[in-house]
């Protein structure tokens, strides 16, 4: 491949001749070459970004001036300069969708397999992202395939490798998209991405009728995640596969725990197992309970449908439930108390402890947060925490290191408000919390305080057992 060089920039002569080209005046071109003296193939531009001769008419399309140029030997393969990479001018033409300048420069020789910046081929320049394919693509397309393109070949669409017939799905092109698998485009992700650029059921089956499978249902995570029901509809409608395969456990908690109360349904009524366990260890009912905004109805939708009100979570690093917690746990971790009330109606274990030992009041106790705190006439309530208590919550439960709620409330250093801390401390305490109760390193809640906790050490030094209990 000819390696150019620069032409001074400031040359009158590249000036002119660049002029001509750009503009397609193959006769003032004549008159050029035949004047003055100039190297055909330098690069011509900023010092950074540069293109040739070849590369403008190819470019604009100037069928007359391409084929002048190469009648006067410029190099069919010689190379642009950009800031992001090298390209041929049979880029040029593909990008700008110029289709007798590939078919010109494709007959001279040019290479159509050459890579350009990040791995990008001609077919990713003639169908980059986001493209509205129109009959010239095809049919620039086709000839790519006629002159030996390779259909699955593979390039890089910001920092993601892609394929020919991925863009075309995209673009909802089926046209271009039965040209593709007629010249053996491999139909593997193709539905995936069908769904995660929202194409229209239509599109799902154009591509299952062709073949297409989604073995691992990314696509119907995708369509859960997106809240794209009728991509979902088309999915379930034509899959076997999603109620038995075991990763598409994913889609039903991902539905509860986004709030697609359309999806939920839609999921259920095809057969999707309501108390499987996703990649996050949860159940759809934990995910929807755990949720930073959950939903009532969804709740309330998987408890009618059967959902099991306490089956315990797995417990995956890198959140933040606990092996053995149940959807009680989690609607307490979040302070939710319309949830928690939906749960303590549906039957929740208020005994049940994770793998830590902790009850749901204990889970509570660790995460207090400024949304808690209600008002209710005079009196400020956390309400979550005294449902809890009112249900009949054991506020002497230890955990696995024989801490109890008091002990976790004085121990939390990071919670939002000394004051959250404080009233949760005293609603313990008169619902008979025992202050005097030492963990298994023989401490007492007020123990685990910090110097600057004054009124939490004088909440729980007051009347305290000289001896304590062990």
């Amino acid at each position: 491949m000819a390696e150019p060089h620069w032409a001074p920039l400031d040359s009158e002569d590249y000036k002119l001749f660049h002029q001509a080209a750009d503009e397609g005046d193959t006769q003032r071109l004549a008159t050029l070459v035949k004047d003055r003296s100039i190297d055909l193939n330098a690069l011509y531009g900023g010092g950074i970004d540069g293109r040739t001769l070849l590369h403008e008419a190819a470019a604009h399309g100037r069928e007359d001036t391409i084929i002048f140029l190469l009648d006067h030997g410029v190099a069919v393969d010689v190379l642009d300069s950009d800031q992001f990479g090298c390209t041929t001018p049979l880029f040029h033409a593909a990008r700008n969708v110029k289709y007798e300048a590939i078919r010109i420069l494709l007959e001279a020789g040019a290479d159509i397999n050459v890579k350009g910046p990040n791995d990008s081929t001609v077919g990713s320049a003639l169908l980059p992202d986001a493209v509205k394919v129109t009959e010239d693509h095809i049919r620039c397309m086709e000839l790519l395939l006629d002159w030996g393109f390779d259909v699955n070949a593979r390039a890089s669409e910001y920092g993601a490798t892609v394929v020919q017939l991925e863009q075309a799905v995209k673009a909802g092109s089926h046209p271009l998209i039965e040209m593709l698998l007629d010249e053996g485009a491999n139909l593997d992700g193709s539905l995936h991405v069908a769904a995660e650029f929202h194409q229209s059921p239509d599109t799902i089956h154009f591509l299952i009728n062709r073949g297409a499978k989604d073995p691992h249902s990314h696509a119907l995570t995708r369509a859960v995640c997106w809240n794209k029901s009728e991509i979902g509809r088309a999915l379930l409608a034509r899959s076997s596969e999603f109620a038995s395969d075991p990763k598409s456990s994913n889609a039903l908690p991902m539905a509860a725990r986004m709030a697609h109360l359309d999806m939920v349904d839609l999921l259920l009524d095809h057969g999707l197992e309501i108390d499987r366990v996703d990649d996050l260890g949860q159940t759809a009912l934990m995910a929807a309970c755990g949720a930073n905004q959950p939903s009532g109805p969804i709740v309330q939708i998987l408890l009618r449908r059967g959902a099991s009100v306490n089956a315990k979570s797995l417990g995956v690093p890198g959140t933040p439930y606990q092996a053995d917690d149940t959807p009680l746990h989690a609607a307490a971790w979040r302070s939710h108390p319309d949830i928690v009330r939906e749960l303590l109606r549906a039957g929740a274990d208020l005994t049940s402890r994770n793998a830590g030992g902790e009850t749901p009041l204990m889970k509570f106790a660790r995460n207090i947060t400024g949304q808690t705190i209600q008002t209710s006439g005079s009196k400020r309530i956390l309400y979550a925490f005294c449902l809890l208590l009112e249900a009949g919550s054991d506020v002497n439960a230890r955990n696995s290191q024989g801490r109890t709620a008091l002990h976790i409330i004085a121990a939390n250093h990071f919670l939002d408000t000394e004051q959250n801390r404080l009233k949760a401390s005293e609603i313990l305490l008169a619902e008979g919390a025992d202050r005097s109760t030492r963990d298994s390193e023989g401490k007492l809640a007020a123990d685990l305080l910090k110097p600057k906790d004054a009124q939490m050490r004088q909440l729980l030094d007051e009347n305290a057992h000289a001896s304590g209990t062990s």
